[in-house]
């Protein structure tokens, strides 16, 4: 990442403060971070910090200034995983030094991103904005004084504070702060969204409103007690905005609030439930919350997750495989919208989303990378043949995006990619490459059955025939013994021509089908097919002797078994759960720029390098969670 901009008016309200020395009134020179003072009449010097969050944690305002003078991202992270608006939101009690630090870096992170135009609000049919989200947006607009009109002006605007449709008075020139924070008091107390943090707060301000309102509105949220406050350029559709033709201090309806997002089929991503109950534990969590932050370091500057170039992102030495092994670090490019569907969901998975959580500001850039990619038919990233796999993870992850966080934002490419997804299927049968090929494969019907669910919990409008068409073709691929095959009854495991002979076959089909069956095609588990396929899984748990014993690494399958090994539950479960984590949890890396990543020495790798290899293999251990077991 560039060197941030700092806009001027964050610069003129923080000047970088050089304190006077004692002899000659000659500027005080910085010191190395650490330095002590001069004592005994010796020259006064000023202890540079060593990092904005350590600035941001003292209320130190010339230090932040000075660290962002001199370059500093402000979107860096401390030892917690925490960015310094964060560090300075939970410290309200700095009170006037901690306004100065959150005006800094929102002078910062304004630099960073411009705004998108506002979209009208869709009304009821009481004439009340109908409003389905987990968020309250801060609005600070830039306004004509004497027509109350939007102006680009940057010298005749003034402030208007809105939160939803409110308008607040100004007081001696200023919005209303006090009132805002005696609001904000109030979303907090009365939430019952999401975020696990309590009600998440977004400020957003048009380019010309002073970095210094900005910083008000942000230290409102910290003496409210808000934990979970985000700064955002883009403007977002979560909060209506006044239309062209209505005053704007008049007051319209309060919108609706409908939506409560701890309930319902993904509530559980929140709440990790069943992390202790069903094998996880805190090191589970703590691979995968490791997984997270090499995916969030490795993310291209675009947005996306680059099959072959995502080592442009390494610091230092890039990563490779342990001890010079043989592994597929890079992936095909064809592949970069279907990594990058798979890297969301699996921050997705563990409860993150683009709104709140500490990997907002990632997933963020990641969803408006793959709706950049969406073509007007709705796909996305198919180029041809096995590309259709990326529209369906990109498909997924736009519809959990959505699901999790009800942006209208993401709602309508969600939308569009499930109707291509529709279109795409064989009639009454599966899916293969392409648009109604004719031919079906049960790994590409899989992906896109797991689309199609995230899009019926996310409450679009999935036909049933197309559920049905995928089960007859589970049905006509199952053989007599149980065993799913990728094309034809039975027949064998799907495999990539230029790795054949290096990898054993794994029953990866059998595994996708139970699991498609059971949860989604809404199948009993005791069912004759489901009983026959769980003995034909159970009988090849993962394995992963050595690192350079790899003929048995297959993250694909290990992702499908886990799958449908957790959806049948019991003793087989738990056996599979113990062999999957002897397998991955000491493979994983956790030295130098390769840390939270696993070797890409497994079949399939070669589609998706470490990327691929690391963000299924954090799908696998959110299983505890990501989904609901079926109880029948």
């Amino acid at each position: 990442m560039s060197a941030p901009r700092l806009s001027s008016s964050a610069l003129v309200a923080i000047p970088l403060v050089a304190l006077v020395g004692l002899c000659g009134g000659c500027p005080a020179p910085r010191t190395t971070p650490g330095e002590s003072p001069a004592e005994n009449g010796g020259p006064a010097t000023v202890t540079i910090p060593v990092s904005l969050a350590e600035a941001a944690a003292a209320g130190d305002a010339a230090g932040v200034a000075g660290l962002l003078a001199d370059g500093a991202d402000p979107t860096e992270l401390d030892g917690e995983g925490r960015p310094p608006l964060e560090i300075a939101i939970a410290h309200p009690e700095h009170e006037d030094g901690n306004l100065d630090v959150l005006t800094a870096l929102a002078g910062a992170l304004r630099a960073l991103e411009n705004p998108h135009p506002e979209r009208r609000p869709t009304l009821g049919a009481d004439g009340v904005p109908e409003i389905d989200l987990n968020t309250i947006l801060v609005k600070l607009l830039w306004y004509d004084p004497d027509t109350l009109r939007p102006t680009d002006d940057p010298a005749s605007g003034v402030v208007i504070l809105k939160v939803g449709t409110k308008v607040y008075p100004d007081v001696d020139g200023e919005p209303d702060w006090a009132l805002l924070q005696e609001d904000l008091v109030s979303f907090r107390d009365g939430y019952r969204g999401g975020s696990p943090r309590g009600v998440p707060i977004i400020v957003g301000a048009r380019p010309h409103v002073p970095d210094r309102h900005v910083g008000r509105a942000l230290a409102a949220a910290a003496r409210a007690g808000i934990a979970d406050v985000a700064l955002d350029g883009p403007w977002n559709v979560l909060q209506p905005m006044v239309p062209d033709d209505v005053d704007p201090r008049e007051l319209l309806p309060t919108p609706k609030i409908t939506n409560d997002a701890t309930s319902g089929p993904l509530g559980q991503r929140w709440r990790k439930e069943g992390l202790a109950r069903e094998g996880g534990s805190e090191g589970t969590e703590a691979s995968v919350h490791a997984a997270l932050r090499w995916l969030e370091r490795h993310q291209s500057p675009d947005g996306r997750w680059d099959a072959d170039g995502w080592k442009d992102q390494c610091a230092g030495e890039p990563c490779a495989a342990g001890g010079g092994a043989d592994a597929s670090e890079a992936g095909d490019l064809r592949h970069d919208a279907g990594l990058t569907g798979l890297a969301l969901l699996a921050f997705l998975a563990n409860g993150q989303t683009h709104r709140f959580g500490a990997f907002k500001r990632s997933i963020h850039r990641g969803v408006k990378w793959l709706k950049s990619q969406q073509k007007a038919d709705g796909s996305i990233g198919f180029i041809d043949g096995e590309t259709i796999y990326g529209h369906a993870f990109a498909t997924a992850a736009l519809c959990e995006a959505y699901a999790l966080s009800k942006d209208f934002s993401v709602k309508s490419a969600a939308q569009k990619a499930v109707d291509f997804c529709i279109i795409a299927q064989n009639p009454g049968q599966g899916w293969k490459y392409g648009v109604k090929p004719g031919r079906n494969d049960t790994g590409v019907t899989v992906a896109m059955l797991t689309a199609l669910h995230a899009a019926r919990n996310a409450g679009f409008d999935v036909p049933s025939e197309a559920f049905d068409g995928a089960r007859s073709w589970l049905d006509r691929a199952t053989a007599t013994n149980g065993s799913t095959g990728y094309q034809t009854p039975g027949g064998g495991s799907s495999y990539i021509p230029a790795t054949k002979g290096k990898f054993d076959g794994t029953p990866v089909n059998t595994a996708a089908a139970i699991f498609g069956r059971v949860l989604i095609i809404g199948q009993g588990k005791t069912e004759d097919v489901c009983k026959k396929g769980a003995r034909i899984i159970a009988a090849s748990p993962p394995s992963w002797p050595t690192p350079d014993e790899t003929r048995l690494v297959n993250f694909y399958y290990w992702h499908y078994g886990t799958l449908a090994m957790f959806q049948l539950g019991g003793a087989p479960w738990r056996e599979w759960n113990d062999a999957l984590l002897a397998a991955l949890l000491d493979k994983q890396r956790m030295e130098g720029d390769a840390k939270g990543s696993w070797d890409p020495d497994g079949e399939w790798c070669i589609a998706g390098g470490r990327v691929y290899a690391t963000a299924i293999n954090a799908l696998t251990l959110e299983t505890y969670y990501r989904y609901e077991r079926k109880q029948r």
